[in-house]
């Protein structure tokens, strides 16, 4: 199961289905857990994201395989993102990115949190690798489509 998660910038909150403060959902960016579902996944995804963090720790321990520790570090990077705790998020969405699998969801999560660092560039070069890797994606697709929107807004501005 894929939860999607829209991150309001201004608050680097994340709320099920819509944006959780006064910015319109068009600038809403979306994170997303891992499609393999691993012990934590589905605590992240109802908004435990202690009881999540805790549990996917524990698996990250015992993960022995690249391929068994790649979804754990995505799911790390969405929940401490979810508490605001940005610069781990950042640590586990860097080692998501250098793990190797599933590399759409790792650009796009680490993207959402250069965002909400206020680095728009690298942001955006995140998801054009995103969306280079995988095609089509959705989510993809509207973050980078928002991002690019943030970014000529704020050339208009100057």
């Amino acid at each position: 199961m894929i939860k999607r998660f829209p991150v309001a910038a201004a608050f680097a909150l994340i709320a099920f289905g819509t944006a959780v403060d006064t910015a319109s959902a068009s600038t809403a960016m979306e994170l997303k857990t891992s499609r393999v579902e691993v012990p934590g996944t589905r605590e992240v995804e109802s908004g435990e994201y202690r009881k999540g963090i805790t549990m996917l720790e524990t698996a990250l321990e015992r993960a022995k395989l690249t391929a068994d520790k790649a979804p754990v570090l995505v799911n790390l990077c969405v929940a401490h993102a979810a508490m605001g705790e940005l610069e781990r998020a950042a640590g586990y969405c860097e080692a998501a990115v250098d793990n190797g699998v599933d590399k759409a969801i790792a650009f796009n999560n680490r993207a959402v949190v250069k965002q909400l660092q206020g680095d728009l560039e690298a942001s955006i070069e995140d998801l054009e690798k995103a969306s280079l890797v995988s095609p089509g994606n959705r989510v993809v697709q509207r973050n980078l489509d928002r991002a690019l929107s943030s970014r000529a807004s704020l050339v208009s501005q100057s």
